[in-house]
């Protein structure tokens, strides 16, 4: 796990070209900044990364990196990243509309493209992901996200892996093929579990 960090210029958010890794517990290049011998001050931070590892993210329109104030309102995914928008979830309750369902999901209990879409979402970086035309709202959990973006990755067994590829690793994994859709991230990883202590990513520096 590592800790990247972000830089503020008049609302502009950029990321720092320094992380902090917790194996082997010290700091190094954050990912990419490893491919070019440049020191990238401005690598701007953009909402569809953002939105990723922060949760009411307060991007201002027509703008690539900037930002509110308040970039985002939670540091770190919340409950909403995966199961949807709680407000609509909590009026239909108040209202006793349930006719319509609840307002959220749970991935668990989708067919296996919606719920393998809720990983995606943040865990198929790919190479390049382009939005679809005429898409009227982004990827809501539930939805398939290949109807609200296209991502394009590199095949071959040579292909270099991306730091957050996990989606693709799995995917490509001999159990996952012969599944027949079975196996998915939750069959393993429990994102409900409290990270111990020993596992996060701390602030202590290597001396070496």
């Amino acid at each position: 796990m590592g800790r990247s960090y972000l830089t503020s210029i008049e609302g502009f958010l950029f990321q720092a070209p320094v992380s902090y890794y917790s194996v082997p517990a010290r700091c190094g290049l954050s990912p990419g900044f490893e491919r070019t011998e440049d020191v990238n001050l401005v690598r701007e931070v953009e909402p569809g990364c953002l939105n990723c590892h922060a949760s009411g993210v307060q991007a201002i329109a027509a703008t690539t990196n900037g930002y509110a104030p308040l970039p985002f309102l939670n540091a770190g995914v919340t409950c909403e990243r995966c199961h949807g928008a709680g407000e609509e979830h909590i009026a239909r309750m108040k209202d006793g509309k349930r006719s319509g369902g609840p307002a959220i999901v749970n991935p668990a209990k989708l067919d296996a493209a919606r719920r393998d879409s809720v990983c995606a979402h943040c865990h198929l970086p790919g190479a390049v992901e382009i939005a679809r035309a005429g898409k009227q709202r982004p990827y809501r959990p539930g939805d398939k996200l290949s109807e609200s973006v296209v991502v394009f990755i590199v095949e071959g067994a040579d292909r270099a892996t991306t730091v957050n590829g996990h989606f693709e690793q799995l995917a490509r994994s001999a159990c996952r093929q012969s599944s027949a859709g079975k196996l998915w991230c939750g069959s393993c990883h429990d994102p409900h579990r409290t990270v111990a202590e020993t596992e996060k990513a701390g602030l202590e520096m290597d001396e070496r």
